[in-house]
């Protein structure tokens, strides 16, 4: 079975409604975390992309956790902070996606602008 977990839900808690259910029904259970959830506290790395797209977008961004899964999960423990930064798209995940490229390479372009080059 694969459980998602966001980051405000916790997987053990979630065992310990499983459990009983799945002994219940004869099956064991052998839980692991492969990845932890998580949400990019604000911060240098985070106040350089968010600035970074409302200088090119006029967007406000927030940070959150409702864009689906990140692949950021991973790789959360051995080099935070880790945001994932991706355009919102009426054919994202499907046939055929696209995105406006010219603004997804400016934006990354300012944010690592401000994050390497001495103000």
């Amino acid at each position: 079975m694969n459980v998602r977990s966001g980051e405000v839900r916790n997987l053990w808690a979630r065992r310990g409604k499983a459990k009983p259910v799945l002994c219940f029904a004869g099956l064991t259970d052998d839980w692991r975390q492969a990845a932890a959830p998580f949400l990019t506290p604000e911060g240098e790395l985070a106040g350089a992309v968010r600035a970074a797209v409302r200088a090119v977008t006029g967007i406000q961004t927030k940070l959150s956790s409702t864009g689906g899964t990140s692949g950021g999960r991973f790789i959360i423990d051995i080099c935070p902070p880790v945001l994932q930064l991706g355009p919102v798209s009426a054919s994202i995940h499907k046939r055929d996606e696209r995105v406006e490229i010219v603004a997804l390479k400016s934006i990354y372009r300012q944010a690592l602008g401000r994050l390497l080059l001495p103000a």
